[in-house]
């Protein structure tokens, strides 16, 4: 690639991965990053030209798990045999943080939800009852994936009282990660949003339908880049309105992702993620007098006397010992689950080859 291809590659934020990338590099390959995915294709940018592209059948063999398949947001080597605007993704380069769940209808396979991404917008209704519960898997699948979280609370143009109490309600679910509070419609917040938005920087919006994702997008786009559609009234959730993952690039610089919405967040993290979203309780378990504490029965468990106390709200401890049980759960049937999901992705890999044979 000369020069003026790797100035316009920049823009889709290559900048920050130049250097760590380059040992991974080859001869006669390009180098794109994924904007789009929908089904078996993918498409492809390089900064100048767009590509619909499919992984080339030494990929396909390679991959082991559906999180092996390309994201959107992976950099990507590729080569353009047939046309020059159909591309084979021969190589997916390493990935700098991955933010996955728990495939739906599955147990055993995590799902990327976006790759490479510098900071992941959390995006809840201000006036929607929502469920803590969702929103600390939110945050645990982002501290898990090594990007930053950001609380969005949106619509509060929608909210004429009880905004301080929505505030201070999220903050005790948040363990110190930023919130802001903003309206998409009115541009109220804006600048608190912008300041975690740096150019070349990668960003996601994940979060329900309704949350205003799509609005949110549009305003900082300034144009209608993503469809949009009214939450019912009778009963406040939102219609999806994003079919499928997609990035853009604003005006400014900044690499948006946004994504459809969310009813189920499966979690495959680790223990230390659980630990960053309820840091407020871990950090009371680390005083218990046994180190394998469940905090339910066990004499000098520093949790339960805290919750006593009233240091601890109970019902923020027990869905944190709800989620540990559940990673607890997962880690435990991890070996017999890889050996499903190397069954199911050999099948995926025969019906990949009879629908869609190619040679290499």
């Amino acid at each position: 690639m000369n020069k003026q291809d790797w100035d316009k590659l920049n823009r889709l934020g290559w900048r920050r991965y130049q250097l760590a990338m380059q040992p991974n590099l080859e001869k006669n390959v390009h180098v794109g990053r994924v904007t789009a995915e929908s089904k078996r294709y993918y498409f492809l940018s390089d900064g100048h030209n767009d590509y619909l592209a499919e992984v080339s059948g030494k990929l396909l063999h390679r991959t082991t798990a559906l999180a092996d398949f390309p994201a959107v947001g992976d950099w990507v080597l590729f080569q353009t045999p047939e046309s020059r605007d159909r591309a084979a993704i021969h190589r997916i380069l390493p990935r700098h943080t991955t933010l996955k769940r728990r495939a739906v209808r599955s147990t055993e396979e995590s799902q990327v939800i976006a790759a490479n991404l510098d900071t992941v917008f959390i995006v809840y209704a201000a006036d929607e009852n929502f469920k803590s519960g969702r929103l600390e898997r939110f945050l645990a699948i982002v501290h898990d994936s090594g990007a930053v979280p950001v609380v969005v609370l949106s619509k509060v143009d929608l909210m004429l009282e009880n905004r301080e109490m929505v505030y201070r309600e999220t903050l005790t679910m948040t363990s110190g990660v930023p919130i802001v509070m903003l309206s998409a419609k009115t541009g109220e917040g804006m600048g608190g949003l912008l300041r975690h938005l740096d150019p070349g920087s990668t960003c996601c919006l994940i979060g329900p339908s309704g949350a205003g994702k799509s609005t949110l997008l549009n305003f900082l786009a300034g144009s209608e880049v993503a469809r949009t559609a009214d939450v019912r009234e009778f009963d406040m959730k939102g219609r999806h309105t994003t079919t499928k993952r997609e990035l853009f690039v604003l005006e400014d610089g900044q690499i948006l992702i946004d994504t459809p919405g969310i009813r189920e967040v499966g979690l495959m993290v680790g223990e230390d993620a659980l630990a960053s979203v309820f840091s407020d309780v871990a950090a009371v378990a680390a005083n218990c007098r046994f180190r394998n504490c469940t905090h339910r029965h066990e004499p000098g468990c520093a949790v339960r006397t805290s919750v006593a106390s009233g240091e601890l709200d109970q019902g923020r401890v027990n869905r944190y010992l709800k989620l540990m049980a559940e990673v607890a759960e997962r880690a435990d049937g991890s070996s017999k689950d890889k050996k499903i999901a190397k069954k199911r992705h050999a099948k995926r890999i025969h019906k990949a080859f009879r629908k869609s044979p190619r040679k290499e």
